[in-house]
């Protein structure tokens, strides 16, 4: 939950019976007119109820984010690297095995955070205003060589729009022209019906006609 009292400049988040899924990063963003700023917080949670004598951790990489985004909208990766004794020394992001760094006029940042508690590097990479051409492989590596990709696709809704549209200038779906076939034929099978219908009226006809003349 949030705290602020009324006529002051902080704003406070408070979490409640804080429990170890709750640890992880914080964002807090403030918009305005002119700018949007964001600063990142790692919360660390301990249990002291457990012993100290802990399993020895084994060195581990891990990406959480999301695998697709719109276009226009950000992507936003979260590395995190945990050490044998301590964090790793750096941690670098790469695109198509490309390296990755902060670039303000490619809307691409990077910011890291380093817990020697938990011998932990966090890395976070954010790209603003993704395009297609951002669609692709994300590589996490670290110091020690440590490797950890994922899948990113953008998509494009003016696409996915015209998929799911009807062509103008196309003919029908197959069911259309089923339909007007059957139906084409059951109207040519009517008309020969009546055709012979008429035929055998006339043939009547003309055998009642020569009756009347030779009777």
């Amino acid at each position: 939950m949030l705290e602020h009292d009324p006529g002051s400049q902080h704003w406070n988040l408070l979490i409640k019976r804080v429990r170890l899924q709750d640890a992880g990063v914080y964002e807090c963003q403030v918009s305005s007119k002119l700018r949007h700023l964001r600063h990142h917080v790692l919360l660390e949670v301990h249990d002291t109820r457990e012993p100290i004598s802990t399993p020895t951790p084994r060195p581990s990489i891990q990406i959480s984010g999301s695998a697709a985004v719109d276009k226009d909208d950000r992507i936003y990766l979260i590395c995190n690297a945990t050490g044998l004794e301590y964090p790793p020394e750096d941690l670098d992001w790469f695109f198509e095995g490309i390296k990755l760094a902060t670039n303000a006029d490619e809307k691409t940042f990077i910011q890291k955070f380093v817990s020697l508690t938990d011998k932990t590097i966090v890395s976070i990479l954010e790209i603003r205003d993704a395009q297609l051409d951002h669609s692709g492989i994300y590589t996490c590596r670290t110091s020690n060589l440590l490797v950890k990709s994922t899948q990113v696709t953008v998509l494009s809704a003016d696409t996915y729009n015209v998929k799911r549209g009807t062509d103008k200038g196309s003919k029908g779906t197959p069911s259309a022209r089923l339909r007007l076939s059957s139906y084409a034929s059951h109207r040519l099978h009517c008309l020969t019906v009546v055709s012979l219908l008429l035929i055998v009226r006339l043939s009547l006809m003309l055998t009642l006609s020569t009756w009347s003349l030779y009777g």
